[in-house]
């Protein structure tokens, strides 16, 4: 998705675990990581690319120490969690 966001962003751990194969790739199980949480920050500074294929460039990640739990859920890319 082509965005003109340039500022912080906040970092979503889903909550659906995803394809059990990715899982064993990692060689972890659901519920090894975070999920439903806010996990962390990061500086989207450009979005580059053609429909279909952007590339969002990022810098300045930053892990929250502590995870937020968002007041409402999420939409397929962006939400207002507070």
């Amino acid at each position: 998705m082509l965005t003109n966001i340039r500022e912080r962003v906040y970092i979503y751990a889903t909550k659906r675990p995803g394809h059990p194969d990715d899982w064993a790739k990692m060689k972890m199980q659901p519920g090894d990581l975070a999920a439903g949480v806010i996990i962390g920050t990061v500086e989207v500074c450009n979005c580059t690319g053609e429909q279909g294929d952007y590339k969002w460039h990022l810098k300045n990640h930053k892990r929250l120490r502590k995870h937020l739990v968002p007041d409402n859920h999420p939409q397929p890319s962006w939400f207002r969690p507070f």
